[in-house]
């Protein structure tokens, strides 16, 4: 086997060792390997696996419901960060999070602040009504 492929099976590991965790220590100490798992997976980012983060944020619903918010905070960094450089900050995934554990209200209010941030950044920019738009209007 090729080191290559044993790093991407250990990313996998994480995920396992929760769910034997689960099984056999229950939720309280199985956390820890979910928030690894989210950390080393880069389950916050979007060029990583969607479904894997997703599935780790359907078992944060289930099992972790009421301290969802403690996993974002736990888990909002990357692997990458040895330094005291901050939290790294999701964006797509933290709405598709949002939704997932049936915070609606807050996922809205997530996706209007991302869209007014998008807007401020190309406010200063001298975009044009496209041509081919206005002559479609016609």
């Amino acid at each position: 086997m090729n080191e290559s492929a044993l790093r991407l099976d250990g990313d996998k590991v994480l995920d396992l060792a929760f769910e034997i965790s689960l099984s056999l220590e229950g939720p309280l100490k199985a956390y820890r390997w979910l928030v690894d798992s989210q950390v080393q997976n880069s389950g916050w980012s979007v060029f990583y696996s969607e479904d894997h983060a997703k599935r780790r944020f359907r078992i944060v619903q289930r099992y972790y419901r009421d301290q969802w918010d403690r996993f974002l905070v736990d888990s909002a960094r990357t692997k990458y960060q040895d330094d005291d450089s901050g939290p790294f900050v999701p964006t797509e995934r933290l709405v598709d999070f949002l939704v997932i554990i049936e915070k609606d209200d807050l996922a809205r209010e997530i996706v209007a602040v991302m869209l007014k941030s998008l807007e401020e950044d190309f406010a200063d920019q001298p975009l044009r009504f496209p041509r081919w738009l206005e002559e479609g209007a016609a």
